[in-house]
C-alpha cells in the first residue's frame, strides 16, 4: 500500500517532502505473534502501550500520561481520547 506520495509529509515531520513514495504492508499483532509462536519462538511476556510517540492520527491529543512507555522514552507522546486502553 502507497502511504506517502511523493512531496508530501510524513508521520515524523509533515513539512518534510520527500521524493520517493513510502510503502506499509499491514499486519495485525495476531498474524505476527502467531507467526512467531508457529516458528517456535516462545514467548512470554507481551505488553501494548497506549501511546504514540508522534501524532498518529489528525484526532489523536497530546498525552500527560506517566506510564511506562513515556517512562522508556520520555518527550511528547499522543493517544486517542477516550481510549479504554489504561
Amino acid at each position: 500500500m502507497t502511504v506517502d506520495p511523493p512531496g508530501s509529509g510524513d508521520y515524523a515531520d509533515p513539512t518534510h517532502h520527500g521524493k520517493h513514495a513510502g510503502h506499509e504492508w499491514i499486519h495485525t499483532v495476531s498474524e505476527i505473534i502467531g507467526s512467531l509462536l508457529e516458528a517456535g519462538l516462545p514467548i512470554e511476556f507481551f505488553h501494548e502501550f497506549p501511546l504514540c510517540v508522534w501524532r498518529c492520527l489528525p484526532f489523536a491529543e497530546e498525552s500527560e500520561s506517566s506510564s511506562a512507555a513515556n517512562r522508556l522514552r520520555p518527550g511528547r507522546s499522543w493517544r486517542v481520547k477516550g481510549d479504554s486502553i489504561p
